[in-house]
């Protein structure tokens, strides 16, 4: 069976308390709250809070596009899917519009947190 975004989101989460670069990974985690929401335009919603260095991953809520220290992120569920198993990169799915990222302009900072987060969670190393 395909996994959906969520569970491949999660399993994700699960694998940045194991990883090689663990404390690297707390470090990063500490640069403050952030909340991810995700939209998948072919699944269930979810979200992804990140307080000190502990995540939290659920359905359904909804945060507002504009969240301040958020991402508002959508696209297909193979498209983000992708983000977690390290197929593509957070700027390769923005660049080719197969994910989608409200008032990203603004969001510079975080959408680099989040994408530094991909890289340290599938040990790529930059």
């Amino acid at each position: 069976a395909n996994t959906h975004v969520y569970e491949a989101a999660a399993g994700f989460l699960d694998g940045l308390r194991t990883a090689r670069l663990r404390e690297q990974i707390k470090a990063h985690l500490l640069k403050g709250a952030r909340a991810l929401q995700f939209e998948p335009s072919d699944e269930e919603p979810f979200y992804v809070e990140i307080r000190d260095t502990e995540t939290q991953i659920g359905k359904g809520k909804k945060y507002p596009p504009n969240l301040e220290a958020g991402l508002h992120i959508t696209g297909d569920g193979d498209a983000l899917k992708s983000l977690f198993t390290g197929e593509m990169s957070l700027a390769e799915g923005i660049y080719s519009h197969k994910i989608r990222i409200a008032g990203y302009r603004q969001r510079e900072p975080i959408m680099v947190w989040f994408s530094k987060l991909l890289r340290l969670g599938l040990g790529i190393n930059d």
